[in-house]
């Protein structure tokens, strides 16, 4: 089933700002809107405000972290799909981010056609 990208909302934590940037601009050139933010607590204050339909999050960030994140999200909604970012050196797998309510892991870096792959997999799956 095709996804109509108009229809959501992507949120996109992280604190890289290049990285936020471009991974912003590509969600937006398929026609999602696409709100962002610089670290986990951030998030949480747009997610309790807006309605999005899928997050994006890095592992690794200042003031609140990936992992904390996705739980405060998951005690507020359990069906909203999350998909965490990590480097190379992250001891978080996929299994673990699974077990702890993640939608999946992607590995940085990754192709665009793999990000958008999930994002249309897991808002169809939702």
């Amino acid at each position: 089933m095709s996804l109509d990208w108009k229809q959501i909302t992507i949120l996109v934590v992280e604190d890289d700002h290049f990285l936020r940037s471009s991974l912003c601009e590509v969600l937006e050139m398929e026609g999602a809107t696409v709100l962002q933010a610089e670290n986990g607590q951030q998030a949480l204050e747009i997610v309790r405000t807006h309605p999005i339909k899928f997050v994006l999050s890095d592992i690794k960030m200042p003031v609140m972290d990936g992992i904390n994140l996705l739980k405060a999200i998951r005690a507020e909604d359990p069906n909203v799909p999350i998909v965490l970012l990590a480097t190379g050196e992250s001891s978080y797998n996929t299994q673990e981010v699974l077990s702890l309510g993640g939608s999946g892991l992607l590995r940085k870096p990754f192709e665009i056609a793999t990000l958008i792959e999930c994002v249309e997999h897991l808002i169809n799956k939702s």
